[in-house]
């Protein structure tokens, strides 16, 4: 039985973060092999502890109960990590003198983004490590452009991999300068059908028994959204949830498993989340989503699995409702990418 080593962020309270790394783990166990996700520790102990107290008591000055909310929500995942998720926690003197890993697989989410991976690039691009098959599996930037000699460095690290393949069209843009055949592939949550999602965490029993809109912003709500939103929810006279809002802290401190029932059970959703877009189209969904309020474009890996699918037409929609998904074509589309990308990712661990 092959031994598989997965590198990717370690997301604390990420939903999208968790829940793609729990899929590729269970995706993997059910070919039979073997599968730890590897957390190295970033920083000096001493370091963090005084950055986190830094951090900590400007939260708490600023917003008592976000706070409050906040350290619920870690423990949730904790527990959620520690039942369904397998660490193997390494100093990085360990990590680069693994010896007991056949295959090690950098992603998915935003291992590549630049900006999330400061003084501890060497992880992420499994330097040193070539006595190791070294792949990557629908790795992402997060971003739409990345400086050039970043992009330099990349290639002295990425040169000794073994297949690279990436989540979005912009990321394959950015590396198809530097590498041959460069491969999209799809995230790993898409690698488990509906039914296993359905299975696998209850979500036919609903944690919201009435009729409900779901919003999943990262980033900051526009006005305009914001207002059409709220109409639509008093046309219809339905509750609105805010996942993750700072005005709604009902759900604030959910588990991934309770993510999953709210998406599943949602009658629309509205987002600006990769991954609230990508259960949106697995749960089948009536959504729309919308660029990220941020710094960085951060639209590329949204649009290219809309492309994919054949709904770009929710992307940044003012006109709700204007014609309903059609879900047979959508998983007739869908299901040729996801054939498409289990094939890749075996046959380059094999």
């Amino acid at each position: 039985m092959k031994k598989i080593g997965i590198v990717t962020l370690y997301g604390q309270t990420n939903y999208g973060n968790k829940l793609q790394n729990y899929a590729l783990v269970e995706y993997l166990k059910s070919n039979d092999f073997k599968v730890d996700t590897i957390v190295v520790d970033e920083k000096k102990k001493v370091r963090r502890f005084i950055a986190n107290i830094y951090v900590k008591s400007k939260k708490y000055c600023n917003n008592f109960w976000k706070e409050i909310y906040s350290n619920k929500r870690i423990r949730k995942f904790k527990i959620f990590s520690n039942q369904y998720l397998s660490y193997r926690f390494l100093t990085r003197k360990q990590f680069f003198n693994l010896m007991d890993i056949d295959i090690l697989i950098v992603g998915s989410d935003q291992v590549w983004n630049p900006s999330f991976i400061v003084d501890n690039e060497e992880v992420f691009y499994l330097s040193t490590l070539n006595k190791i098959t070294k792949i990557s599996y629908a790795a992402s930037f997060g971003m739409s452009s990345i400086e050039k000699n970043h992009l330099l460095k990349m290639k002295s690290y990425l040169s000794s991999f073994k297949w690279i393949s990436v989540r979005e069209n912009e990321a394959k843009k950015l590396l198809n300068d530097y590498f041959e055949n460069i491969d999209i592939v799809l995230d790993p949550v898409f690698l488990l059908s509906c039914d296993y999602w359905e299975n696998s965490f209850n979500l036919k029993k609903p944690l919201v028994k009435e009729r409900y809109i779901l919003t999943y912003f990262l980033g900051k709500k526009d006005s305009t959204t914001d207002e059409q939103i709220n109409e639509l929810k008093n046309k219809s006279d339905i509750k609105l949830i805010e996942l993750n809002s700072d005005e709604d802290y009902e759900y604030y401190d959910s588990d991934p498993q309770s993510f999953l029932n709210l998406f599943y059970n949602a009658s629309v959703i509205f987002t600006d989340s990769f991954h609230g877009t990508a259960f949106s189209i697995i749960f089948k969904k009536d959504f729309y989503v919308f660029s990220r309020n941020s710094k960085n474009n951060m639209d590329s890996r949204i649009t290219t699995i809309l492309d994919i699918v054949d709904l770009k037409n929710r992307f940044n929609s003012t006109n709700f409702f204007a014609q309903e998904i059609n879900y047979s074509r959508v998983t007739k589309l869908l299901q040729v990418k996801i054939d498409e990308s289990k094939l890749k990712l075996l046959n380059n661990i094999g």
